[in-house]
């Protein structure tokens, strides 16, 4: 199982920042291939997080990876878990 984890991460929505996270873990199932996100959500814009097409935003060394995510989040502040699809390049 690949990981990827960090202290802080954003969701968007355009370049609007609809959610603050902090404690992420990324990891990728070798077997099915598929991404999951967890963490908790600091801060949450709760009408825009409602919205199609958000995205999960990384920053990594010097650069930044963006994740779109599949699973509604929660509208509120707390713990989540969320299936994301692979890195946009």
């Amino acid at each position: 199982m690949s990981q990827i984890q960090g202290v802080v991460a954003t969701v968007k929505s355009g370049y609007f920042t609809v959610a603050t996270i902090r404690g992420y873990l990324i990891t990728r199932d070798r077997e099915t291939k598929q991404w999951t996100a967890e963490g908790t959500l600091v801060t949450v814009n709760s009408y825009r997080i409602r919205t199609p097409g958000l995205v999960l935003v990384v920053p990594l060394l010097k650069t930044v990876w963006q994740f779109p995510i599949l699973d509604p989040l929660p509208q509120v502040p707390g713990p989540f878990m969320a299936r994301i699809g692979p890195r946009l390049e």
